[in-house]
């Protein structure tokens, strides 16, 4: 009697098993490896501001965004996709949230993404450039609880919105405050 109530109880615990076995147990090794990994060198420039001019036709007018895009060091961040990462912040200078390219309701908005702090922050060595070009567009749709952002590539922002990106230009960095 005893044999079997053993028997029984490995089968009915084998699935909890397989669950902890195939789910549970990669990501917990995941996460104490990213744990156990060596955090990366603060980053020596922890602060800069990058002025910009932003130049595009919107339904046939020539419009210029003057704006300065701040991007401050906010600590070492941790992924399963990348182990630790710096962490930054950014926004503009203006106060605004978005560039917004066209406001089509109070819900929804056509914005221009100048690129992740990231990328301006910890380009190619020290000298500012921008590991990947930012996207044409992005479209900003809210109702009020749920944000939804989706990316425009230049054909259908024009052919949809006739909003046509002309130039996107970052002037040399304000440093301001180093470690």
């Amino acid at each position: 009697m005893k044999k079997v109530l053993i028997i029984l109880s490995i089968i009915a615990l084998a699935p909890i098993m397989l669950i902890v076995v195939f789910a549970i147990l990669p990501w917990l090794l995941i996460a104490i490896g990213i744990w156990l990994e060596p955090a990366p060198p603060a980053p020596k420039l922890t602060y800069a501001e990058f002025p910009f001019r932003l130049e595009f036709e919107s339904q046939g007018k020539l419009l210029t965004i003057k704006d300065s895009l701040i991007c401050k060091y906010d600590g070492i961040g941790m992924n399963e996709g990348v182990g630790k990462y710096h962490k930054w912040k950014d926004y503009f200078a203006s106060g605004i949230e978005r560039i917004t390219l066209l406001k089509i309701s109070d819900n929804q908005e056509i914005n221009y993404e100048p690129g992740c702090p990231e990328s301006f922050m910890e380009g190619k060595g020290s000298n500012f450039e921008l590991i990947y070009a930012p996207f044409d567009a992005v479209e900003f749709k809210t109702d009020g609880k749920y944000k939804e952002w989706s990316h425009i590539e230049a054909e259908e922002l024009f052919n949809r919105y006739q909003i046509k990106i002309i130039n996107f230009n970052v002037d040399d960095p304000i440093l301001t405050k180093t470690d």
